[in-house]
This record gives structure tokens, C-alpha cells and sequence, in this order.
């Protein structure tokens, strides 16, 4: 991975505590435990979009609502539950934060203020079609332009690992 030199976080967007979600937050907590193994700094911070609007839609600009950042408030109990178990099970401590809406500028802005330099996003559903694939792609050029984080949305392997599974 390219060395972001001041720029250690790694953000997990989750919007729930589905298996989708668990993936991608067990995926990025794997990814910052190995920074930490190697002496480099190492931040996880998950961050929850609400309402759970689509992850795809925003790549074309569409605005769900306000962004406004803030520390977890209206987190349904399921997705801090999966982000305390995640933390315990790697040793972390995943800092959380709330974001209204999915729009790219809330997202952007939440990489941005975090100095994220990797940016984890929950893998799209199997029987997502074209369009939505179109979308996915979409959003990640443009996250990726807008705040030169690597962004990762399929987790291949790590799948098979993740306990309980």
C-alpha cells in the first residue's frame, strides 16, 4: 500500500450491521492491525451513514439530505454492538463517527476531515446488476479523486476468514 506519509486512517463506511457491513469493517480492522504489527501508526474509524441510504446512487450525485458529522448518537444498537465486537476481537479501538446521508461530498468531507488514506466500503450485494456495478464504479473514481484515498469495496478472501463463517 502507497505510504500516505501524515495520513494513517483507515475508514470503514457501514450503514448497518448486515453481513455486508461486518465484512467490510472485519476487512478494515485486518488492514489496520497489520499497519500496527509493522510499527506504522494505525487509526480505524468507522464510519456510519444515516439514514442507510444506497452506497451506489451518490457516485452520480445525488444528495440524501444534510451531511453533518458527529460522534455515534442515532446508530442503530445493532451497528455499535458489531462495532464494539469487531474492536474486541482485533484488539482495536475503532473510533466511530455518524454522517447524515450518503452523498459523495458527506463522504468525501468525513475522508477528508479523518486524513483517511484507505477508505473501505461495504461489497455490493451478488445479484447487483449493471447499473448499480456502473454506480459502485462510479463512486469510487470520484472518491478517489476527491480525497486521493485508495478506496476498497471487494474483500475476496478476507470473506472465508471472518469468524463464524
Amino acid at each position: 500500500m502507497t505510504d500516505h506519509g501524515n495520513h494513517p486512517s483507515v475508514m470503514c463506511f457501514i450503514g448497518d450491521g448486515d453481513d455486508r457491513s461486518r465484512l467490510a469493517l472485519e476487512h478494515a480492522a485486518c488492514l489496520t492491525r497489520r499497519r500496527r504489527d509493522r510499527g506504522r501508526p494505525a487509526r480505524l474509524i468507522a464510519v456510519v451513514c444515516t439514514p442507510g441510504a444506497s452506497y451506489c446512487v451518490p457516485g452520480i450525485g445525488f444528495d440524501y439530505g444534510p451531511m453533518a458529522c458527529g460522534c455515534l448518537g442515532t446508530a442503530p444498537r445493532e451497528v455499535t454492538a458489531l462495532i464494539a465486537e469487531v474492536a474486541f476481537r482485533h484488539g482495536l479501538v475503532i473510533e466511530a463517527e455518524e454522517i447524515f446521508g450518503s452523498s459523495l461530498d458527506a463522504m468525501a468531507a468525513a475522508v477528508d476531515a479523518a486524513g483517511g488514506d484507505a477508505v473501505m466500503l461495504p461489497a455490493l450485494e451478488r445479484d447487483a446488476g449493471p447499473l448499480t456495478r456502473w454506480l459502485r464504479r462510479n463512486l469510487i473514481t470520484r472518491l478517489n479523486g476527491r480525497t486521493r484515498a485508495i478506496v476498497i469495496d471487494e474483500h475476496g478472501a478476507v470473506a472465508s476468514s471472518v469468524p463464524g463463517r
